[in-house]
């Protein structure tokens, strides 16, 4: 089993999701990360993917997208799934419960070796709703850090769930 799926199965409430939907999201979600761009680029096209300018400079952005388009035009896959690992790589307010859970699965996920694991891995069990915030927002800090541009959809994923969390907390 593989750590994102581990973490996943734990963060999943008893009884929402079959270990079937788990163990797809997680094997799914990634299956096309190691691509070379131009291919990435290729299978978004013919997926009908629209990619945005930083997913043109950057396509290793577009792989949950892609991988999202395959299984469901392939194999007919749950949209929740779907949904999910479409967003993993940006976030969306479209993505739902199962997106949340597989950023922070993804990120989280034992063996990775940068600190926020560890902290997303413990946040998640306490508050899911700010374990999100912090999963995306380790992901933007790590675009600035890297002069990378930030993706609009990450910046509208961010202020969508700070939104949502600060309502919560009001």
């Amino acid at each position: 089993m593989s750590g994102v799926e581990s973490l996943a199965r734990d963060l999943v409430p008893p009884d929402r999701y079959s270990v079937e939907t788990i163990r797809l999201l997680a094997w799914g979600h990634d299956m096309f990360r190691d691509l070379p761009g131009n291919s990435l680029l290729r299978l978004a096209r013919y997926y009908g993917v629209v990619s945005q300018r930083e997913e043109e400079l950057h396509p290793v952005l577009l792989h949950g997208k892609v991988a999202a388009s395959y299984l469901s035009n392939r194999f007919g896959i749950d949209n929740d799934v779907s949904k999910a690992i479409y967003w993993h790589v940006t976030g969306s307010a479209k993505m739902g419960e199962l997106g949340e859970i597989l950023m922070i699965a993804d990120m989280g996920e034992e063996g990775r070796e940068f600190p926020a694991a560890e902290e997303i891995r413990i946040n998640a069990f306490i508050d899911r709703k700010k374990t999100v915030l912090d999963v995306i927002r380790f992901k933007m800090l790590w675009a600035l850090e890297e002069r990378r541009p930030l993706h609009n959809e990450i910046v509208c994923c961010w202020n969508h769930y700070l939104r949502r969390y600060l309502s919560d907390t009001d």
